[in-house]
């Protein structure tokens, strides 16, 4: 999903895992320009993509 904020930057959130109860474990992006968000958020796709997380995984991608 991905929506602009009052002051103008993006935000874009990707579901990454799921919690005991299953609720889902978001990851939360933020750029100023469409075209960098979706780079980002493909990014964090790919770098999650079959890994299996809960809630106590502090996994983090660097930047």
């Amino acid at each position: 999903m991905v929506r602009k904020q009052k002051h103008g930057r993006r935000e874009g959130h990707i579901v990454i895992g799921h919690k005991e109860n299953s609720d889902p474990i978001f990851r939360y992006i933020h750029a100023y320009m469409p075209k960098e968000l979706t780079a980002k958020l493909r990014q964090n796709i790919t770098a999650y993509q079959g890994v299996d997380l809960t809630e106590k995984c502090r996994m983090r991608l660097s930047e």
